[in-house]
C-alpha cells in the first residue's frame, strides 16, 4: 500500500525526475509551453476559427503536464500524492502519474489512442480551464508527435506573435526540469 503523504522534499525529487523523464522522451518543444494559452480565446497562434482537436482520441495533456493542483477537486485519495510540508505545518495535493507511462492516473487509455477521464466530474480547475483546439494543446500534441511540427515560417511568426503579447515569453530558454513552485495549504 502507498503512503498517505509524501515529504515535501521527496515530492520535489520526485516532481524533478518526472519532468525529466517525461519530456525527456517527446520530441523537443518548438515554443516553450509555459508561455502559451490554455484557453482558444486568448491563443495567438492558433488561428480561432481552426477546428479543436478531439480529446477523446489525444489525452497529451493528461500525461505532459506533470503536476496538477487538486486542491479545488474531489478526486478519491487513492488518484492523489498529500504533500506534507512538514517545516511549515502544511499539506498540498496533487493528482497522482501512472507507474507505467507517468501519465494521470485519471487517464483511461494510452495517449494518442481512444481516452477518457476517470475523474472528469471532479477534474481540478487547472483541467477545466484548458481547453482543446489552445496554443498550449496543440504544442503538447505536435511534443507527442500527435500533429506535425510548426513549419519554419509558421514558428517564426508564432515567435513574433508571442513577442508581440509578452516579450519575454518567446525567447526564455526551456528550464523544464526545474523545480516548480508549490502551491500550499494550511493543513
Amino acid at each position: 500500500m502507498r503512503r498517505a503523504k509524501i515529504s515535501a522534499d521527496k515530492f520535489a525529487d520526485v516532481q524533478n525526475s518526472l519532468y525529466e523523464t517525461i519530456w525527456g522522451k517527446l520530441f523537443p518543444p518548438q515554443i516553450l509551453t509555459e508561455g502559451l494559452s490554455n484557453t482558444v480565446e486568448e491563443s495567438v497562434i492558433t488561428d480561432p476559427d481552426a477546428q479543436a482537436p478531439d480529446c477523446m482520441a489525444c489525452g497529451a495533456c493528461c500525461a505532459a503536464f506533470v503536476v496538477v493542483d487538486a486542491e479545488d477537486s474531489k478526486i478519491p485519495a487513492e488518484k492523489l500524492w498529500i504533500v506534507d510540508f512538514e517545516k511549515k505545518g502544511e499539506t498540498g495535493r496533487c493528482i497522482r502519474r501512472r507507474e507505467e507511462d507517468f501519465a494521470c492516473a485519471g487517464l483511461e487509455g494510452r495517449v494518442g489512442g481512444p481516452v477518457s477521464c476517470g475523474v472528469y466530474d471532479d477534474r481540478p480547475g487547472m483541467c477545466r480551464k484548458f481547453e482543446a483546439g489552445s496554443d498550449r494543446c496543440h504544442a503538447v500534441r505536435r511534443a507527442f508527435g500527435i500533429e506535425p511540427f510548426l513549419t519554419l515560417e509558421e514558428m517564426l511568426e508564432a515567435k513574433r506573435r508571442l513577442e508581440a503579447r509578452a516579450p519575454f515569453a518567446a525567447t526564455r530558454l526551456n528550464r523544464s526540469c526545474r523545480s516548480r513552485p508549490w502551491r500550499k495549504r494550511r493543513g
